[in-house]
């Protein structure tokens, strides 16, 4: 259609444009068209269509809220379709948190909770909601209470019993009000924070741009000291006195290798694959409420519909996991595995039982002290963690694990697959948490509610200076003694020669003197 604009605009006009501004052009004359008139009226349809959808959708928790008078303005509404109780149990526990401001002419936050990756590395969203206002920390304390009541899933126990947060991890942009809800509503759960936002804040506050910018993704995926150390190295001294400022359980693989008890995030240090759930929204941005609901509940049918499709037929270890798992299968040929602190049978070839715990992984030729690759690692197969970190963080046997398994238990990689491999990996998976799908509601069968109104617009300062001068003055223009300004025309304290009283009257007496006629020269300034 934009081409067709085009070809009209360089005819009838004799104007050459490009695409992207005829598409520009286009929409915006969409947009003008609009009828506002039908939007403002679609917002009673609002709490009809929520209540329709939580009877047609068993076990949809769905909330929102008036302003008490006899002007019911909308204020918010939260949605999380009852199915999302059955399917959060088979995607990787690692939930992303974001939110983003809708258009004029109905302004209001859109918030959105999403699961970072299914087993086939695919987003799911899982609840939004729409408030008025900018985002801050009311709205997501209320957010957050309502998505933990919907998804009692969330605060369950971990099933690694060394563990000690809760099944979920929450990835954010360190937005302050953000941080302070979940400490509130989910204390118990462990919270992380994007590397991309922090990359995106050095980039702006070390004054060093992309010359500090570019390490920190790296270093936020470094698994030992010595890597992380080089990395460090690279970076300015206000770089690193930021970063000092940020906990390191919150962003730094190296915390996953020193501290066991920390939840698997799955090889995910940022939330920019949400940025893209966000692009799926981007649609409503604009529309009315009512609108915004409707479109959204229909993208998350057809993912789910689309995502059938994909998974159909499929079984077995996702295609980039099983390569992944194949390269450290060949390289664990090169390691030896030996027990480590264990007690031997009589025949001093076999464990006794109950002692198949303790491992030590080396290399089969000794390399240079401090050769990341020539080093030895520990690993605890009953707690599925090692020293080098990759186990710990991503629920994946690293290189080191794949030795004692290969070398040491005699295991095929068919069976180390089957039996080792976490489920959140597997094609299995995926079909388990889409079994279910959610039911629209058709809008056409709705009868709309004329209490209800459209939000309230916001009252938006202008930018620049505000227009009343209410700024604080100095105590000097009240005490001239005391000012330390000097009046070099004058002498006296507390103005200067623009502002000098006598000057401006001998100015004034300059005006008012006719032609040829002289005025005072000799006018006494003291």
């Amino acid at each position: 259609m934009a081409k067709c604009w085009l070809q009209c605009t360089r005819k009838v006009r004799a104007i050459k444009l490009t695409y992207n501004q005829g598409h520009r052009l286009l929409k915006n004359s969409l947009q003008s068209g609009r009828n506002v008139q039908r939007e403002r009226e679609s917002f009673g349809l609002l709490i009809p269509y929520l209540e329709r959808f939580a009877e047609t959708n068993r076990d949809t928790v769905i909330d929102y809220d008036q302003e008490s008078g006899p002007q019911k303005h909308i204020q918010s509404f939260f949605v999380c379709p009852g199915i999302m109780k059955h399917s959060v149990r088979y995607v990787r526990p690692v939930m992303s948190l974001d939110a983003m401001h809708m258009k004029k002419p109905w302004p209001g936050t859109f918030y959105t909770a999403t699961v970072m990756t299914t087993a086939c590395n695919e987003i799911y969203p899982v609840a939004f909601a729409m408030m008025t206002g900018n985002e801050g920390g009311p709205g997501w304390i209320w957010f957050l209470q309502l998505l933990r009541q919907a998804l009692p899933t969330l605060v369950e126990e971990h099933p690694n019993p060394r563990v000690t947060k809760k099944l979920f991890t929450f990835v954010s942009d360190r937005q302050k009000g953000l941080i302070q809800a979940l400490h509130q509503v989910f204390p118990e759960n462990h919270s992380t924070f994007c590397a991309v936002h922090i990359a995106r804040n050095v980039h702006k506050k070390t004054g060093m741009g992309a010359k500090d910018s570019k390490y920190v993704v790296p270093l936020a995926r470094a698994k030992t000291d010595l890597e992380a150390d080089k990395i460090w190295r690279q970076l300015s001294r206000k770089c690193q006195e930021y970063l000092a400022e940020i906990e390191r359980e919150q962003w730094m693989d190296l915390a996953w290798v020193n501290n066991p008890s920390l939840p698997s995030r799955y090889d995910i240090v940022s939330s920019n694959m949400v940025e893209s759930n966000n692009n799926m929204f981007d649609d409503s941005r604009g529309r009315a409420w009512c609108d915004v609901l409707d479109i959204n509940l229909r993208k998350i049918s057809d993912r789910i519909a689309m995502l059938r499709r994909r998974v159909s037929g499929k079984h077995g270890l996702i295609p980039s996991k099983a390569e992944e798992l194949k390269k450290m299968w060949d390289a664990s040929t090169k390691l030896e595995c030996y027990a480590t602190g264990l007690s031997l049978g009589l025949g001093g070839n076999d464990l006794e039982a109950g002692d198949d715990e303790h491992f030590n992984v080396a290399p089969m030729f000794a390399g240079a002290v401090g050769d990341i690759a020539a080093s030895s690692f520990n690993v605890n197969v009953k707690q599925h963690t090692c020293d080098c970190g990759a186990w710990n963080k991503d629920g994946l046997p690293c290189v080191h694990a794949m030795a004692y398994f290969r070398g040491f238990k005699r295991m095929t990689l068919e069976a180390i697959t089957a039996d080792v491999v976490e489920r959140h990996y597997k094609y299995d998976e995926e079909r388990r948490l889409l079994q279910r799908t959610i039911m629209p509601v058709s809008v056409c069968r709705l009868r709309p509610d004329s209490d209800t109104l459209p939000p309230r617009e916001l009252e938006k300062n202008s930018a620049g200076r505000p227009k009343n001068d209410n700024r604080i003055r100095n105590r000097s223009v009240h005490d001239a003694e005391d000012s330390p300004i000097v009046c070099s025309l004058c002498g006296g304290r507390g103005h200067n020669k623009r502002t000098c009283a006598p000057r401006q009257r001998l100015a004034i007496l300059r005006e008012q003197a006719l032609p040829g006629q002289p005025y005072i020269q000799n006018l006494n300034l003291s």
